[in-house]
């Protein structure tokens, strides 16, 4: 797409003018410059195009290109570009080809003096750019900043028209405030309609001082305010004690002297500021701890299953992260429980001391945010929390298809899709769904009378180890061959033991994750079982892009992601883990590739013979130490964003290798100095630059030579911290900030233990004791389902194809088959529903050849534009006066405009296929349209009166909404479990819902009174085998009969017609019914019986009261099979018999290429023949 987007913005060359371009052109093209926004690398192509033809196709082609972009960036006045520090140079680029000048109507002003036309903010904090992974760099945000600069310094400079809405010393706030509240205003949020809000044209702010309307700002600033470049310096997420040594901190992080080299990619600190405290409010007080996990402990691992494995226990032996994260999960059980920790010490007698301190009020899990470099050991993490009862879950967890319910579930469905498999059988027989033995599951292949190619999905339900495994294995069975995967899955996880056997939170996601690919893999594949099990195969088997677990987490649980995840976020609580085990490893991974790349320079190690090593090369190494330093860079950045995301409470983990803690309770760390520091190491020089700054000759965090008074040193080398948790709780040596305590947790003695930490063997047990004693209890609901109402909607055109077949209603809605016929390449097009057929008996339209004569539209498109010729032009006698219990749109007369060519042309204009003959088809609506007003319906609508009735008003296309209640009758929602059907709602209400329009009402005044009928428009035979010429020789229905302008049927063709719409015509004779008697008594009208309409002759049949009485019963019978369809969608309907086999001819699913459904008896699959008799 970006491709797309250069080409279209003229950011090069564009690729299909690459070849038939003159290379002069193509070059400055592709010379866009520093300066994107400007076009001057397209005026240069125009001004090299050579003479001749072939430069001036080309120029023309450019002045084509170069106008549609000028006309696309007059759609946008204003940029406004939220997080602007992660823009990378491409982005940059398309971004502003926006901003160029724009093309200028006549009569419009002169554009801006600047360099650009729009407006242009940037928001964003260079400090927190760390997704250079995806090339984005501090460098992209620094130019956009500087241009913004130069462009506003020439405006102010040059451009008079602004002169009366800029002062020097003030600017304009942008705060539209409700009510004039002025700077104290807030922004009105859209989620709210207030009234009476006014912009703040008339409020001025002045720019020399701070956001506290206190503080004088220095003389830079003000500048860099008068220009544009506005700092936003409040935090309103942290606490201002933490906020005010973490500044002090930032100091140094950022500062140049940790540079590797020079470079327009560093970020420098900028002190943050706590917004001033409202009248009588209490200042947050927030904390932080260090959790510094030294080895502790000796001995060897044990391997006894009945003891816990503790990580502090066994010493250099566990690895860092496990003592980490095994301490995060002590502290955490702590925090959110609200328990007391103790403090390790020296005492003056140079003995242990335990200091006991409060743990303050307790803490929601979902307060907590744990922060990762990365994602390595999540697993671990998770795994310990909730031996520790802390609930938590991780934003992702790796692959998906790793995930352990995920690989059951994927089990499951490759058994489903080839259930005679000996591979798949076995692999799902070991799973938790069966979870068989050896034994039993040499029993499966080889037992007594075993055939080799057996079903052995059923031989599975047939030696399930228990009978509820039975129940469940054969109610997937019965689902797999009823089409019903999806459903298949979902009772797998509600119904077996897969969230037993992996219980951890994450797991039900992961669960729905798969089948939510199941289900939109199923849309692209199809129904076919084995299609959708190799598509779910093939993802599973990629190595490179595979999909990821992706989980929300719930309210009340701890959340775990990476530092990158989290920009954006916040929480009272951060956990900031790995402090001391990230540092060079991204760009010692780059660096393997024989490719560099950064946005100053691209090099490659060259190596021609791999037996030999790769020769020296400058460029080389430059690009590796540009690569390093951006990389340090970018560190430091991340550990400014894993800061700043904290409220109250800032925990940090982890401890240098090589620190240990002695009998005394002394604290020893090994302060390493390394080219490419980790977080934690800049953090405790943050600490050593922040005591020295303060002239703390007694801090714990300096090195032996430092002197306070004098420039600290930069370390070159390793030594050695004593510290004592006692004494630095109380004096934490953090310089000027305000942070009165420092709490540092070296020993697992700190927490208080939980006794109900099992070893892997008693939670086993306690698991299966668990399982044994609730054997056999109801776990079900106590009380009653709570009622509900299921509200369903069918399409009005459906109701007679359901009836005549309520397997195709189940085919359609119930398994989700498309009602688009698989047609292999016998017609083009197929009228799935068969409306307005041109075979009577087909009820199938194709393509013009299967209508009959060249040039016409198919049936469906024919009898959509008589449709519309018919809504446009039809008379209306009526005289403009008021009707009883109508309103004033049945009464606007009108004189027949179906014969007027303009209008016959209009229609064609409107819906018209480009395939079709316009001459041909407008000639068949001319024909079709005097057929009608030769007709009674034409007669009555010119003011002629028929049967003593009169047309006195009408409605063409009248929409409508009906809402049909069906009896609840005791109704259930319900769902298979094991032990039987589970009762999940009482239905107290069923309502099905129709919406749609009604081709024709007629409002009569007449001996019966004030009367409305419904009048339905069909052009069965209006296409093959009309006659225009001779009705005698053409389509059955065009035959004369006796008495043209009765309103009995007169010909079975009419009497089928009829039949065939006759749920469509009550249910249109209920609409009109429903709205009569809303009315009051004496204003409402009688409804008759409703008629066809059929075009073909012009004749207008009415359906007898019998016939609508018989129909209406039908359409409620409707009503309940559709209600009973929803609530048992398993019992699946059968295939009609061969005795009504003619019904089947109009189905897609029987005439398909590949026959899905027919008669019982036919055969299904691929046929020969997938036309419909009628249709040639």
């Amino acid at each position: 797409m970006q491709r797309y987007a250069e080409d279209l913005l003229l950011a090069r060359c564009p690729d299909v003018c690459r070849n038939w371009y003159p290379s002069t052109m193509v070059a400055e093209l592709d010379n866009l410059g520093q300066r994107p926004w400007l076009d001057e690398h397209v005026l240069r192509a125009l001004a090299v195009a050579p003479a001749g033809k072939d430069g001036e196709l080309a120029r023309l082609d450019l002045e084509r290109r170069y106008d549609h972009l000028a006309r696309l960036r007059r759609r946008y006045r204003a940029f406004i570009i939220d997080e602007y520090q992660d823009t990378n140079p491409q982005q940059f680029r398309l971004l502003s080809r926006l901003w160029g000048r724009r093309k200028l109507e006549s009569g419009e002003p002169s554009p801006p003096e600047g360099p650009w036309d729009p407006t242009i903010c940037l928001v964003g904090d260079v400090k927190q750019s760390i997704y250079r992974f995806r090339q984005a760099q501090v460098t992209v945000m620094e130019r956009a900043i500087n241009a913004i600069k130069e462009a506003n310094e020439r405006e102010d400079d040059v451009e008079t028209r602004l002169a009366a809405y800029r002062r020097t010393d003030k600017i304009r706030d942008p705060r539209p405030v409700a009510g004039g509240g002025g700077a104290g205003g807030t922004f009105v949020e859209a989620t709210e309609l207030r009234g009476g809000v006014k912009g703040s044209d008339e409020e001025w702010i002045r720019i020399d001082i701070g956001d506290d309307e206190q503080t004088v700002l220095s003389d830079a600033i003000k500048q860099e305010r008068a220009l544009g470049h506005i700092d936003l310096t409040t935090n309103f997420r942290t606490a201002p004690n933490v906020l005010a040594t973490l500044n002090n901190w930032f100091i140094d992080v950022f500062a140049p002297c940790h540079d590797l080299l020079p470079g327009t990619w560093h970020a420098r600190s900028q002190p943050l500021n706590s917004p001033p405290p409202q009248t009588g409010e209490t200042p947050r007080l927030g904390r932080i701890e260090w959790l510094a996990t030294v080895p502790a402990g000796e001995g060897e691992v044990s391997t006894d299953l009945e003891q816990y494995l503790d990580p502090f226990s066994i010493g250099e032996r566990a690895k860092p992260h496990e003592r980490e994260n095994e301490m995060i999960a002590a502290r955490l059980y702590a925090l959110v429980n609200g328990l007391p920790l103790r403090l390790r010490g020296v005492a003056e007698d140079n003995e242990a001391v335990w200091r006991k301190i409060s743990g303050g009020d307790a803490v929601k899990p979902e307060d907590i945010l744990i922060l990762l470099p990365r994602r390595k050991h999540v697993t671990d993490l998770l795994r310990r929390l909730q031996a520790w009862g802390v609930p938590a879950q991780a934003d992702r967890q790796g692959a998906l298809f790793m995930r352990p319910v995920v690989r059951e579930l994927n089990l499951l469905l490759q058994i489903l899709a080839r259930p005679h498999s000996r591979h798949h059988a076995a692999a799902f027989a070991r799973g938790s769904l069966v979870g068989m033995s050896d034994s039993q599951l040499e029993l499966l292949f080889n037992g007594k009378g075993v055939k080799a190619n057996s079903d052995w999905l059923a031989r599975l339900a047939v030696i399930a180890p228990t009978t509820e495994q039975h129940r469940l294995l054969e109610r997937l069975r019965q689902l797999a061959n009823r089409g019903h995967i999806i459903t298949a899955l979902t009772t797998a996880i509600e119904a077996g033991d897969i969230l037993l056997v992996h219980p951890s939170l994450d797991s039900v996601q992961d669960g729905e994750q798969f089948i939510q690919l199941v289900e939109e893999l199923r849309e692209q594949v199809g129904g076919d079982a084995e299609l959708l099990a190799d598509s779910v195969s093939i993802l599973a088997n990629q190595n490179e892009g595979a999909l990821e677990s992706k989980a929300t987490p719930p309210t009340g649980a701890v959340r775990v992601m990476t530092i990158h995840s989290a920009k954006g976020l916040e929480a009272k609580v951060v956990v900031l883990a790995g402090l001391f085990h990230e540092g060079h490893y991204s760009s010692s991974i780059e660096k393997q590739s024989s490719v560099v790349v950064t946005p100053e320079l691209l090099a490659v190690n060259a190596r021609p013979w791999r037996h030999v090593e790769a020769p020296l090369s400058g460029t080389w190494e430059l690009a590796k130490a540009l690569l390093d330093a951006q990389t340090a860079a970018e560190r430091r950045r991340l550990f400014y964003v894993a800061l700043t995301r904290v409220e109250n409470h800032l925990i940090m983990v982890g401890a240098p290798e090589g620190s240990s803690c002695s009998a005394d309770g002394t604290l020893h760390l090994k302060r390493q100095v390394s080219r490419m520091p980790s977080m934690g190491q800049m953090w405790l020089e943050a600490l050593r630059y922040s005591a020295h700054a303060d002239g703390d000759e007694e801090s714990p965090w300096a090195m032996s030579t430092d002197k306070v008074g004098e420039d600290l040193a930069v370390a070159t080398k390793s030594w050695k911290l004593q510290l004592n948790a006692t004494e630095i709780y109380v004096q934490p040596h953090l310089g000027r900030a305000p942070l009165e305590n420092l709490t540092i947790i070296h020993d697992p003695g700190c927490f208080t233990a939980r006794k109900s930490r099992q070893s892997v063997k008693k939670e086993m047990s306690e698991h299966l004791k668990n399982g044994s004693a609730a054997k056999g209890k109801n776990v079900g609901l106590e009380k009653r389902p709570t009622p509900r109402s299921l509200k369903l909607s069918l399409a009005p055109h459906r109701l007679d194809l359901s009836f005549a077949c309520t397997r195709r209603l189940w085919l359609g809605d119930v398994r989700g088959w498309s009602t688009e016929p698989m047609l292999l390449g016998q017609i083009d097009d197929i009228d799935v529903d068969g409306v307005d057929a041109t075979s009577g008996d087909a009820g199938a339209g194709g393509v013009a050849g299967s209508i009959g004569v060249v040039g016409l539209p198919d049936a469906a498109t024919l009898g959509s534009l008589f449709h519309r010729l018919v809504e446009v032009g039809i008379a209306n006698p009526a005289d403009d006066g008021e009707l009883t219990g109508l309103d004033q749109l049945w009464s606007h007369s009108q004189s027949s405009r179906l014969l007027e060519k303009d209008v016959i042309e209009q229609v064609l204009d409107e819906l018209l296929p480009a395939g079709a003959d316009r001459a041909i088809t407008g000639q068949r609506l001319a024909v079709l349209a005097q057929i009608q007003e030769d007709g009674r319906l034409g007669k009555m609508c010119g003011g002629e009166e028929f049967d003593g009735q009169k047309v006195v008003g009408l409605r063409t296309e009248l929409p409508f909404h009906l809402t049909v209640g069906v009896g609840a009758d005791g109704r259930r929602i319900t769902r298979w479990a094991v032990a039987g059907e589970v009762e999940l709602a009482d239905i107290d209400e069923i309502q099905v819902s129709f919406d749609g329009r009604i081709d024709l009402a007629l409002a009569y005044d007449g001996d019966e009174g004030p009367t409305l009928q419904v009048v339905d428009l069909k052009t069965e035979g209006c296409g093959q085998p009309f006659d225009e010429d001779d009705p005698t020789k053409g389509h059955e229905l065009q035959h004369p009969v006796a008495k043209p302008f009765s309103t009995m049927v007169q010909s079975h063709l009419e009497q089928e017609l009829l039949d065939k719409h006759r749920l469509q015509l009550a249910l249109y004779t209920i609409v009109l019914e429903r709205s009569q008697s809303r009315l009051p008594q004496k204003e409402r009208r009688k409804v008759l019986p409703p008629a066809i309409q059929a075009s073909a002759s012009g004749r207008m049949v009415v359906m007898s009261e019998a016939e609508l009485t018989q129909a209406k019963l039908d359409f409620g019978e409707l009503l309940e099979q559709m209600v009973d369809m929803k609530l048992n969608p398993h019992d699946e309907p059968e295939r009609l018999p061969k005795e009504q086999g003619e019904i089947c001819r109009t189905c897609p699913y029987y005439y398909s290429g590949i026959r899905l459904c027919g008669p019982q008896g036919e055969p299904l699959g691929i046929v020969t023949k997938a036309v419909p008799e009628g249709v040639s």
